[in-house]
């Protein structure tokens, strides 16, 4: 049996952190989580994850939008889906970056989203 996909969850809100995350460890997933921006930087620099799914408000020094693009720097290939309650805008293109779910997001979409980029990476799970 292979090992399971990582995803990393970087959402400060834990209202939304602890049901995601219990919902892609019934998916199959290997959950990492994080609350604030230094703390998914760490994560995303300490651990090779297959996904990072990142709230672009995050309390901290920096925004999910700078925390992707540090992260990117240690893991070229991570893929990135950016939550948030507001449409993004800014000047600040997500599309070299990731896909963008908006809250409130089905869980259900999520797990797609998820999967679609772990089978675009690695082909399919056997």
């Amino acid at each position: 049996m292979a090992d399971p996909r990582v995803v990393a969850m970087i959402e400060d809100d834990p209202i939304l952190r602890a049901p995601i995350a219990r919902a892609l460890d019934e998916a199959g997933y290997a959950v990492l989580s994080a609350a604030t921006s230094a703390e998914g930087l760490a994560l995303l620099q300490d651990v090779r994850c297959d996904v990072a799914i990142i709230d672009i408000a995050l309390p901290g020094h920096f925004d999910g939008v700078t925390l992707a693009e540090e992260a990117r720097r240690a893991n070229p290939d991570l893929n990135i889906i950016f939550t948030s309650g507001k449409r993004p805008g800014g000047g600040r293109p997500l599309d070299d970056l990731g896909i963008f779910l908006q809250k409130p997001y089905r869980v259900g979409d999520l797990l797609l989203a998820v999967a679609r980029l772990i089978r675009r990476a690695h082909g399919p799970t056997r």
